[in-house]
């Protein structure tokens, strides 16, 4: 519904960008004219979830401490009533949002997922994390194998002795596949936790920063790895 002369407007404002474009096509539509539209996509995909009714906007928020995508059942665990089942009309009010893919909940872009965490009040990120990591640990038969996950929501929770733990193990399991770029993530994290909770002995202190020296070598990060050795 929009004219050849808006939509020639609208191909130049996006610079290029297909998710640009995209994303300024729908707001005109909406607005009915391409005046006063925003001039970067992350400020138009800001403005697409202020005009959400609270109630779905504060649920978008939310899920965006997830992650990228994320299973319903984890969404449930860690939510509990704020989560609506897979049925509910909700998800069709966030269809432009949110992907439902079977079980599983996805953002349709990374974009829209940085937006909603962005404007997500700090403590409340915060304590959702925690909340999430909790459920991750009660639900997994192993937290070996979820141990990327709880290193990085418990590491936003502020709770650094568990980050701590969990980010040594999956730090190890990337060295131990040779994902070296992958390893020395989680030992960063690891260390920065333990510095923050004082809460790790000694000499697995000084074994984390050999590895993660050992590991910088092998990329060839010198100077990083001779601020682990010492």
């Amino acid at each position: 519904h929009l004219s050849p002369h808006d939509l020639g407007t609208l191909a130049t404002q996006s610079g290029g960008n297909p998710l640009f474009l995209a994303e300024l096509v729908a707001s005109a539509a909406a607005a009915g004219g391409v005046e006063e539209l925003p001039d970067s996509v992350e400020a138009l995909i800001m403005a697409r979830i202020d005009r959400l009714e609270p109630p779905d906007r504060a649920l978008l928020r939310r899920l965006s401490v997830f992650g990228q995508a994320c299973d319903h059942d984890l969404v449930a665990a860690a939510l509990g009533d704020e989560a609506p089942p897979l049925d509910s009309p909700t998800w069709g009010r966030l269809a432009e949002f949110v992907v439902v893919d079977g079980p599983t909940l996805r953002f349709e872009h990374g974009l829209v997922r940085d937006g909603a965490y962005a404007s997500t009040p700090f403590r409340l990120r915060e304590s959702l994390h925690a909340r999430i990591g909790e459920a991750l640990e009660s639900r997994a038969e192993s937290t070996e194998a979820v141990a990327a996950l709880l290193s990085l929501h418990y590491f936003h929770a502020n709770r650094y002795d568990e980050a701590w733990r969990y980010s040594r193990s999956a730090a190890l399991q990337a060295k131990a596949v040779h994902a070296n770029v992958e390893a020395v993530e989680f030992y960063e994290r690891a260390l920065t936790s333990a510095q923050l909770c004082d809460c790790v002995a000694a000499p697995e202190l000084e074994s984390a920063y050999e590895d993660a020296g050992d590991l910088y070598s092998r990329l060839g990060k010198y100077s990083k790895a001779d601020s682990a050795y010492r």
